[in-house]
């Protein structure tokens, strides 16, 4: 009979919760009434967090917890309430960054909590994004999710882009790109893989635009027509990383905003822009 340690418990029951409020918000979206649920949500996330603080050296269900926060995260921005899906981000983020040096299935802790802080500083960056470029660049080296690394470098280069500051724009891209180079062939198929690529993708082919704008001739209509390539690979990972109900619907506003990006790209490309 297998032997379970004492943090199998815990597993099971953060588990447990977390499924049921990746449910309750997937319900949530077919309702009008967002509000019905959310607070019974709650409550269980820090049922979550009081459990998992029990165990201050448990490993094992790290994952369920970034799940719950994400799926509560996501709620919280659905009801215009950017404050507390970061609180609850930010909390996740405290329960698990601890855990690197605690052992146990080290590789885990790292994706996850590499995959926390990328989310973090999406839903802050525009904001400030100094901290978390010292923070993107800190998981290069201590957390082995490429994946989350590169998510965390697009976001960093797409700010740079809008403040008008192209070559580092451009470094941190090339930088997201090797990233995701990196990562192996069997994680493809993952959801926050193709988000990653998703996120580089589109920011690479605003850097394309931008240098179009600087340039004439053929060097201007390739520039085009490489940031209208770039624009369907977006389109085409986004497709292979929808997942399941709950991610494909959390992506349906980025999907339609790809489509509107291939639109228009198509028409310049064409030369009826």
């Amino acid at each position: 009979m297998l032997e379970l340690n004492d943090h199998a418990p815990a597993y099971v029951e953060i588990g447990l919760l977390a499924s049921s409020i990746e449910c309750a918000s997937l319900s949530a979206l077919a309702t009008d009434t967002l509000t019905d649920g959310i607070e019974d949500a709650r409550t269980r996330f820090e049922e979550i967090a009081e459990i998992a603080n029990r165990y201050p050296r448990a490993t094992n269900f790290v994952a369920s917890l970034q799940r719950a926060a994400f799926a509560l995260a996501d709620w919280h921005e659905r009801l215009d309430e950017p404050g507390e899906a970061l609180d609850v981000l930010v909390y996740a983020e405290e329960i698990v960054a601890p855990r690197i040096e605690a052992g146990g299935n080290w590789n885990a802790v790292g994706i996850t909590l590499g995959v926390i802080r990328t989310r973090v500083a999406r839903d802050q960056i525009a904001s400030d994004p100094a901290p978390y470029r010292s923070l993107m660049e800190a998981s290069e080296e201590a957390v082995s999710d490429s994946d989350a690394v590169a998510e965390g470098m697009a976001l960093l280069a797409r700010e740079a882009l809008s403040r008008g500051e192209l070559v580092d724009a451009v470094r941190l891209c090339e930088r997201a790109l090797t990233r995701l180079d990196e990562a192996t062939n069997g994680c493809a198929e993952l959801i926050h893989h193709s988000r990653a690529q998703v996120e580089a993708a589109l920011v690479q082919a605003l850097i394309d635009e931008r240098l179009a704008g600087d340039a004439d001739g053929p060097r201007r209509d390739a520039l085009f027509a490489r940031s209208l390539e770039w624009t369907r690979k977006a389109a085409e990972w986004h497709a292979r990383g929808t997942g399941d109900a709950l991610h494909a619907l959390a992506m349906e506003e980025r999907r339609q905003t790809i489509e509107q990006l291939i639109e228009r790209r198509e028409a310049i490309v064409a030369g009826n822009d």
